[in-house]
């Protein structure tokens, strides 16, 4: 006799963000199988680092629908600006049967350099 095995519960996604090359914050994390029904990802943010305690609030900037779709850009970060990222499952846009959130990401978007004017004295 054979047991088939069928994922019902949410995993957990795995996340990850690209370094800081602009002013965009761009994402990705692993696909979650979900054998159940459709999945819904959640991204959220908070201004400021990672670190342990929470103190900003978490903020929703995204609801993606779809097992496929695993990536999200955030864009025009305010220069030096430090983002933190995390991204939940859901079995759909309720939120019904959350996985609970991934790992964090940090993001700080970088300072732009401007050129120094060549003609510049002192008087």
């Amino acid at each position: 006799m054979k047991t088939l095995l069928l994922i019902t519960a949410l995993m957990l996604p795995t996340f990850a963000l690209a370094g800081p090359l602009d002013n965009n914050a761009d994402m990705t994390w692993d696909k979650v199988i979900y054998l159940a029904g459709p999945i819904t990802y959640i991204v959220e943010r908070k201004v400021g680092t990672c670190v342990l305690p929470d103190t900003a609030p978490w903020v929703e900037i995204k609801t993606i629908g779809g097992a496929d779709n695993v990536t999200h850009s955030d864009p025009n970060i305010a220069e030096g600006m430090t983002m933190c990222y995390r991204v939940g499952a859901a079995a759909d846009a309720g939120r019904t049967a959350l996985s609970g959130w991934s790992n964090r990401a940090e993001y700080t978007s970088p300072k732009l350099t401007r050129p120094v004017p060549a003609n510049l004295g002192v008087q």
